[in-house]
């Protein structure tokens, strides 16, 4: 089940991970970017709820409700109680504020369950007093770039970017935290050094102010925003970066690690879960500018650097395959008495 929001993270595990047979429900208008078929679920009044009571008389049978964004969760969580069947919720990232503390009370109050990318995800919110059986681990599969050489040629031409000039990628979705500005501040450090770089960001609705804090770094000119998925952004660069404010969603990292990319990342709880605690990554404190553009000229400088890096990054993302995670779902369904969601 999803909505037109649902996290750009969610919607590319849902779109690696759901079977041809699965139904896909959208409360109210569906996600633009979701290439699937989907029936569209009126939601009167804009209430999601309302939304849910609609349902039992138009969906088939199912084992489980599987939600991929809070709102879709509150349509599904009714339709899960008038059928009997459990509620399952997919979060890219432990939620901040009031968004967790209405988590919370749904996994102690309502019985959903929730999966999150990470074991510290999970035992952050086990250690806010959530049932610990109501957080599953569901690790994010790595998107395949293929073939990756065509793949970079082409995206680099599209960007006026040459072969030989060093292209650093920040293929995260463009959202609060994600910590693009930190990539255009990092960026703008190395060029006052001297080393010519270019960085290419995703566009989205904060793209604006992404261009507005590129342009004042004096350096906004080698920054560029295109309409382009993580997969192109992460094949067309010659490094990545991931410095957020916050764990916002690892599905991107994901990619970049297996893709084996030299990855600048910031050492935030799920980050350093994947990239174990820096194997796969060079790690610097969130929010430090002059420490993330310290490693990135190391990259920049440094090409045996680079590909050992890359090497290690490879090796870390081997682990994080479409397959597997498919078992860790089945596992799941299974243990909340279901093998299909709806």
């Amino acid at each position: 089940m999803v909505d037109r929001d649902v996290p750009a993270d969610c919607l590319a595990q849902l779109a690696l991970l759901a079977d041809k047979g699965d139904e896909v429900v959208s409360v109210g208008a569906p996600p633009a970017d979701l290439n699937a078929a989907i029936r569209v679920e009126h939601a009167p009044l804009g209430l999601a709820s309302l939304a849910g009571r609609r349902m039992p008389r138009r969906v088939g049978e199912f084992g489980i409700v599987h939600a991929w964004s809070p709102r879709a969760a509150q349509a599904g969580a009714v339709l899960a109680r008038l059928a009997g069947r459990e509620l399952l919720l997919t979060l890219p990232a432990l939620p901040r504020g009031n968004a967790l503390d209405e988590l919370l009370a749904r996994l102690r109050d309502d019985a959903w369950t929730v999966t999150v990318p990470t074991r510290a995800a999970r035992d952050a919110l086990v250690a806010r007093q959530a049932p610990e059986g109501r957080v599953r681990v569901l690790p994010p599969p790595a998107a395949t770039i293929d073939p990756p050489e065509q793949r970079r040629m082409r995206v680099r031409e599209q960007l006026g970017v040459g072969e030989s000039e060093f292209l650093l990628a920040a293929p995260a979705p463009l959202v609060r935290g994600a910590g693009h500005e930190m990539v255009a501040w990092a960026h703008a450090i190395v060029r006052e050094i001297g080393p010519r770089a270019k960085v290419v960001a995703p566009d989205g609705l904060r793209a604006g102010e992404l261009r507005t804090f590129a342009d004042s770094t004096g350096f906004g000119a080698d920054v560029r925003i295109a309409p382009l998925d993580a997969r192109d952004l992460i094949a067309a660069g010659d490094a990545t970066a991931f410095l957020c404010k916050f764990d916002c969603g690892v599905q991107a990292l994901a990619t970049a690690l297996a893709a084996g990319k030299p990855i600048v990342a910031s050492s935030t709880p799920d980050i350093r879960e994947l990239t174990g605690d820096g194997e796969g990554a060079m790690l610097c404190a969130p929010g430090k500018a002059r420490e993330a553009a310290a490693a990135i000229l190391k990259l920049v400088e440094e090409p045996d650097t680079s590909a050992a890096l890359a090497v290690r990054a490879l090796e870390r993302g081997a682990r994080l395959t479409v397959a597997s995670a498919r078992k860790t779902l089945t596992e799941i369904y299974t243990s909340l008495g279901a093998d299909s969601p709806a």
